[in-house]
């Protein structure tokens, strides 16, 4: 399964990212934190545990087209100051209410959806 953002207030390169995880996560992960408060390599290393992708049709291409880039920041939610090639910023989504750390919300209209490529017809 794949985590979808998408974020229609985003540049054209953060406003749709893919999160695919390479195993299952741990027990210990806390994957609503990290997308929404605490963005953190703790059980969530880049490339090793997860991967990102910019859209659907690189997403299927596999690993040759995932980001290079990805720069973890505690207090602001996914995807930090990830990016396709390089640090990118002001593309961040926290929850404000929720997430104690947080001094800023830079992008707080996102929408998030789990993605199953595995099942018929399962499509955007």
């Amino acid at each position: 399964k794949v985590l979808y953002r998408y974020c229609p207030q985003c540049t054209a390169s953060h406003k749709n990212i893919f999160y695919k995880r390479s195993a299952g996560p741990p027990p210990a992960f806390d994957a609503y934190g990290a997308m929404t408060c605490d963005w953190s390599s703790i059980n969530n290393t880049f490339n090793s545990d997860f991967e990102l992708y910019g859209s659907l049709e690189d997403l299927a291409a596999g690993s040759s087209n995932r980001w290079a880039f990805c720069e973890f920041l505690s207090g602001f939610g996914f995807p930090g100051r990830c990016g396709p090639s390089s640090r990118t910023y002001y593309q961040s989504s926290e929850y404000l209410g929720t997430c104690p750390t947080s001094i800023a919300s830079y992008r707080d209209e996102v929408y998030w959806l789990l993605y199953d490529p595995q099942l018929p017809g399962e499509e955007f």
